[in-house]
């Protein structure tokens, strides 16, 4: 293996570089121990090796003593800063102001105020971040490995603390949105590549405004979201949140209304996939009108392609209305809804839009969910029901896959027409999977 070409190397140990997901520390750890085993074995294969162990900084698999060697090496070595591509930091920047990163603090320190004073920047941005690295926060710590590595960085998943909107991490995403923070080096806007954003709220309970998140979506290649524990509400103040070029977005265990899906679709006009997830144990939403939700999509939501709303947990108050006429959606592809998103909660008005569904979804529909369709406690109960029939007898040609979750009436239904289990489908929220039952019409030949 020695004597391959150097490119040869790299490609090979490409295999081994570290997952961006969190839940994969066996498996990291793993790679990680192997990979410093091979920038052991010679000068040739430690430097084919570089790519692979940097490509994806998981920092929350480093102490601070490591933090603190790495922060040396792409000080002193700014040829390795652009061999990051990834970084995950959902532990790092969460602490109180009066807990420190000692090991940070040492002798690394010096090196790193001055590398704040080789960045291009205003000059109050730079004495804030001094400041701060000083007292060993490792928000601050953050921030400054995010300036460092940002020519190549295409994604990151961060913790934002719970004062984020004063913090030094978001005023670095401002400042870098303005255009007014760059590397010494370059002449390029700093997250001029990053194409991806995964944010969690530091707290276990309550949400963090969307809107305060502005200033990360404002960076000019940023075209994926993915918030978690998030609110945006008729509540939110909107002052700050300016058009953006998002085209996803995928909001889980978070309290959106109708006035916040508003603001939401009015600003990132190019949205394609829209994801939301109401609520959780420790996110109470407290009222669901579905038909205000309705509104919000027909006068807003012409650009989306797909859809998702979803509630993993019991709603305070019942839902109010449904989602109605959605024919003027053009675009839209996939749709996976609640049955009462749908349907409506009343078993009299629910009948009546069982059967006249597909008069109000769009012809381009070509995949629909529906979580916990079933609104019998017997399958006898869904045999007499003639709602069920007609639904099933209406499904239109152009509409090839129907996903169902906790619907075994309404899948005995589909399959006395023609419908048939094609599979599974896992559709992946934050700490967990859902698995949908995957129809497909029986002279479907495309499998699941």
């Amino acid at each position: 293996m020695l004597h391959l070409p150097e490119e040869t190397l790299e490609q090979i140990f490409s295999h081994l570089q570290l997952c961006a997901a969190l839940d994969d520390f066996v498996e990291n750890r793993a790679k990680l121990m192997t990979l410093l085993s091979i920038c052991r074995v010679s000068r040739t294969c430690h430097r084919a090796a570089q790519h692979a162990l940097l490509g994806t900084l998981n920092l929350n698999f480093f102490d601070e003593a490591s933090i603190a060697r790495l922060l040396r090496r792409m000080i002193e070595r700014p040829s390795s800063r652009n061999m990051v591509h990834h970084i995950s930091a959902v532990h790092a920047g969460t602490q109180d102001p009066d807990e420190r990163h000692t090991a940070v603090r040492a002798p690394i320190v010096p090196a790193m105020l001055a590398c704040v004073d080789e960045l291009k920047a205003p000059t109050i941005w730079k004495e804030h971040l001094r400041d701060k690295l000083e007292q060993g926060l490792g928000v601050a710590t953050l921030s400054l490995l995010l300036c460092l590595c940002s020519s190549r960085l295409t994604s990151i998943d961060i913790d934002v603390p719970y004062d984020f909107e004063d913090t030094i991490l978001m005023t670095t995403f401002q400042e870098a949105a303005a255009g007014r923070l760059r590397v010494s080096q370059s002449h390029e806007s700093l997250f001029a590549s990053l194409r991806e954003a995964k944010v969690r709220y530091a707290d276990t309970m309550g949400t963090v405004e969307l809107t305060g998140l502005s200033s990360l979506f404002q960076q000019p290649a940023l075209g994926s979201f993915h918030g978690f524990m998030m609110a945006c509400t008729v509540d939110s103040s909107t002052s700050s949140f300016q058009t953006t070029q998002l085209t996803h977005i995928n909001l889980e265990y978070s309290n959106i209304d109708d006035v916040g899906l508003q603001h939401i679709l009015r600003l990132c006009p190019s949205l394609e996939t829209l994801a939301v997830e109401l609520g959780d144990a420790l996110v109470e939403v407290h009222e669901v009108d579905y038909g205000s939700f309705g509104d919000a999509l027909r006068a807003y939501g012409m650009s989306l392609r797909e859809l998702r709303f979803d509630a993993p947990y019991a709603f305070s108050q019942q839902p109010e209305g449904h989602l109605g006429d959605l024919r003027s959606l053009t675009k839209l592809q996939l749709l996976l809804v609640r049955s009462d998103a749908l349907f409506g909660v009343d078993k009299e008005e629910a009948f009546e839009h069982r059967s006249h569904l597909f008069e109000n979804l769009p012809p381009s529909l070509h995949t629909l969910g529906i979580n916990e369709a079933d609104q019998h406690t017997t399958m006898a109960e869904a045999e007499v029901d003639p709602s069920l029939s007609l639904l099933a007898q209406a499904v239109p040609q152009s509409l090839r896959r129907i996903c169902l979750l906790r619907s075994a009436c309404l899948s005995s239904v589909l399959g006395k027409h023609g419908w048939g289990l094609a599979g599974k489908k896992a559709f992946q929220s934050l700490d967990r999977w859902q698995t949908w039952n995957v129809l497909d019409r029986g002279d479907d030949e495309s499998g699941p």
